[in-house]
């Protein structure tokens, strides 16, 4: 499992004042995150509220797609843009899917002459309905804001920094690889002890979830060995 992420943006007529000085932190609506049999798929999405592109990657035309021109208009194309976009970004909570996996290569061997890990994954139809889904509340929002011309990334490629499942905890030894302190089933000596075992994504981040496993599991592991 990932995070697939999508971002929707909007052009405003004024500047906003995002990029003031100072230490700034996203606004987060997590009123999405719940399952809701309306809305035809299962869990939800994260909005965040995030500032427009910084100046070099304005002028490169990332969020609008098109690069500013050089020139005698360069400046004022850039005044016309620049701290007047923002955007939510859209997290969905990824489920684990039968055909997501690691496998290993079929033609790729690491310098001992072993097969290399494969990863296989794709967005499910679920996250790609939830991500939709945040994509129209998002652009609704920014239209209600006073926000022009909208700008929709469907789908972000740099979506894979977090990375989980593949080792899901469970009792059922037959449906899980290891329990709920991240002892393995068939291997007793073996515990695994990072976002592995997560058995969904959640749409936030999950560092301090793995963090409070990695407590939970160092305590049974302690216990297990003053046996």
């Amino acid at each position: 499992m990932l995070h697939p992420y999508a971002k929707v943006d909007a052009l405003f007529d004024e500047p906003l004042g995002s990029w003031v000085s100072g230490e700034k932190a996203g606004l987060i609506s997590l009123e999405f995150l719940q399952t809701r049999a309306e809305r035809g798929f299962k869990r939800g999405v994260k909005l965040q509220l995030v500032t427009g592109p910084p100046p070099v990657a304005l002028a490169e035309g990332v969020v609008t797609g098109a690069r500013l021109s050089w020139g005698a208009a360069h400046h004022a194309g850039f005044e016309a843009r620049f701290d007047r976009i923002c955007g939510f970004t859209v997290c969905a909570e990824d489920l684990p899917e039968d055909d997501n996996r690691i496998t290993l290569s079929d033609t790729v061997k690491d310098q001992d002459g072993l097969p290399v890990a494969k990863w296989i994954y794709r967005v499910g139809d679920n996250a790609r309905k939830a991500l939709d889904f945040g994509l129209d509340r998002a652009t609704d929002v920014l239209k209600r804001a006073g926000g022009g011309e909208i700008f929709r990334t469907s789908l972000r490629d740099q979506a894979g920094f977090h990375i989980m499942g593949t080792a899901r905890m469970g009792d059922d030894p037959a449906k899980s690889v290891v329990d709920a302190n991240g002892r393995c089933h068939d291997v007793e000596n073996l515990w695994i002890v990072d976002s592995s075992v997560f058995v969904t994504s959640s749409a936030l981040n999950p560092t301090l979830t793995a963090q409070a496993f990695a407590l939970r599991a160092a305590d049974a592991l302690a216990a297990s060995l003053r046996r």
